[in-house]
């Protein structure tokens, strides 16, 4: 199936014809319901669209049903939670998130997909109102989209891995692209604090912290020296600074309802580790170039909807190759390349823009130097344009070698707030890319909500690694 613009395989998740016309005919029997409902004038306004059965334009909302705030104390008995948190929404933006989408839906209201608005809420009995995030639109006709955070932001390390491939003055610094202000607990960051002794602050708080920051991470610390990126075995250089350790954890933990029963059902929770993260292959192939690579990545540089790719005089007066006739919307926000007068660049030009800088660490991308864009057919006579040398030998790579396919596993919501409690041992991989059989807790890298087609409508609050007390009086 044809993929939209140049998102990396990490963000998109397959479905298979029949499904997609499975939820085709539910959202046009939810567009139906919605139509009547929003008559009344109740319920969250979605956008504008043409009744199916009727033709004619009517305004969509989805019936909104107030939750009775709940006993949260009484619900987290028996847990206790890493103080390095995923998201929290106390604040009025998101801390570290982003949010991305097939650019199909007509109304989202994370568009600006870089730490998007909270909203308040009353999900705890007798602490009065909070803040959570909402997240609703739709209708998202393909792929659909998701939200989430790289866990480097909350590793703590001063020390990451250092650019080897190529002239390393040209590659420049790795820029983490995250905002470490907003964690005021990171897995690594209390190795840096000993007193002049060498003892480690021992409040509970910065204990449990502690158990997240990776072996390889504290021997970099503990060495302490210019040359201190050698205390690390060799082969992981990579992943300095990069994940966390959540082998003494049990899963993850979050609140979460959905605002409508004529709302999707819920959405999928997804872990990456070395094994499927596209941003921990790209740092492998210019920190550790001599090393096998745990899973590949494929740069598209075709147009949305197999649109044309053609050059045009844009506002400024220079000529620009673009997907100008695009039939698929498009949002600025939500693509990694460049968007000129509303269109994405394409072809020959989107290579060498991603060549110069790849998006998340804000550095270039020696894999795609001197690429062009050239259209590629694998097994089966799918294909598509992508980014790559082929007089170097170079080629996109089969999907049983792709990055990606990460650790997931289905959620259902309710309308009323519940707490979840997703252990690890029940995340598996979909199975349309790399497989890896084992998801590896040493190296978790990210963390992402996802959903298919159709109209999402759901809150989410305080997702944080959680482990169950084996005495709920206190100890384990």
């Amino acid at each position: 199936m044809k993929q939209l613009g140049v998102l990396p395989s990490s963000l998109r998740s397959p479905f298979t014809k029949k499904a997609l016309q499975t939820v085709a005919l539910g959202t046009l029997a939810s567009l139906f319901l919605m139509t009547f409902g929003c008559e009344g004038g109740e319920g969250t306004f979605v956008g504008e669209e043409r009744d199916p059965l009727s033709g004619v334009e009517c305004n969509l909302c989805l019936p909104a049903i107030d939750p009775t705030p709940v006993d949260c104390e009484w619900a987290e008995q028996g847990v206790e939670f890493l103080p390095v948190t995923i998201w929290d929404f106390e604040t009025t933006q998101a801390n570290n998130l982003y949010a991305y989408s097939d650019n199909s839906a007509e109304q989202w209201n994370l568009s600006d997909n870089w730490r998007p608005l909270t909203e308040e809420t009353e999900r705890c009995r007798g602490q009065g109102v909070t803040r959570a995030l909402h997240v609703k639109g739709g209708p998202f006709l393909n792929w659909g989209g998701g939200i989430g955070r790289h866990l480097k932001c909350l590793n703590g390390s001063p020390f990451t891995g250092e650019m080897k491939l190529g002239d390393s003055s040209s590659l420049g610094p790795i820029d983490p692209a995250c905002d470490p202000a907003d964690e005021p607990f990171r897995a690594c960051l209390s190795f840096n604090q000993a007193d002049e002794d060498g003892n480690l602050p021992m409040d509970e708080q910065s204990v449990l912290a502690r158990t997240a920051c990776p072996q390889r991470d504290q021997a970099v610390i503990a060495d302490g020296s210019d040359s201190a990126r050698g205390a690390a075995p060799p082969e992981e250089e990579f992943l300095l600074g990069m994940t966390l350790d959540l082998t003494e954890w049990d899963g993850i933990s979050f609140w979460a309802r959905r605002s409508s029963n004529d709302a999707q059902g819920g959405f999928r929770v997804v872990l990456g580790d070395k094994h499927t993260d596209d941003d921990l292959s790209y740092l492998q192939y210019h920190i550790n170039p001599d090393d096998t690579r745990y899973c590949e990545r494929n740069v598209e540089c075709g147009c949305p909807g197999d649109g044309p790719c053609t050059t045009r005089v844009a506002s400024t007066g220079e000529l620009v190759t673009a997907c100008w006739d695009a039939p698929a919307r498009l949002d600025e926000g939500n693509i990694p390349g460049v968007v000129v007068d509303g269109a994405l660049v394409c072809g020959d030009a989107m290579c060498q823009e991603l060549a110069s800088t790849y998006p998340p660490m804000q550095a270039p991308d020696a894999q795609l130097a001197g690429s062009t864009c050239n259209t590629f057919v694998f097994r089966g006579a799918f294909q598509d344009k992508f980014c790559y040398d082929p007089e170097n030998g170079q080629a996109p790579v089969e999907r049983t070698f792709m990055c990606g396919d990460h650790w997931v596993h289905p959620v259902r919501l309710s309308t009323e707030w519940q707490f979840y409690k997703i252990p690890f041992g029940v995340l598996l991989q979909e199975g349309w890319a790399k497989e890896s059989y084992k998801l590896d807790l040493t190296s978790a890298a990210v963390v992402r909500f996802t959903w298919g087609p159709g109209w999402p409508d759901f809150w989410v609050d305080d997702v944080r690694f959680y482990r169950n007390l084996h005495n709920t009086c206190g100890g384990r």
